[in-house]
């Protein structure tokens, strides 16, 4: 059934509740990655919900959901090099 897939979003959202200042993020670029793919996962969700499924009513959300694709994948490299910078500089500190 469609979607097959969603952003998963439980640690972007615990960063903006309670950031972690060792990672080098920028917290507004994490709250724009956040609604960006909230905003995402929603275009999703309105592909499904018609209990029809026609062509026209996974069309629309699906191109909605596509749009978006170029404004979220700035913002998750961005998160994924502090936080790979983030466990370079920890290294041994990790197994602790």
């Amino acid at each position: 059934m469609y979607p097959f897939e969603r952003l998963q979003l439980v640690a972007v959202a615990s960063w903006i509740a309670a950031p972690l200042h060792l990672a080098d993020l920028n917290p507004e670029s994490v709250s724009n990655l956040y609604a960006f793919a909230t905003a995402f996962n929603r275009s999703l969700d309105e592909a499904g919900s018609s209990p029809l499924h026609t062509v026209v009513s996974i069309k629309i959300p699906a191109q909605k959901a596509l749009r978006l694709v170029s404004e979220i994948q700035p913002g998750a490299g961005i998160v994924q090099n502090a936080i790979s910078g983030l466990l370079e500089r920890l290294g041994p500190l990790l197994s602790i």
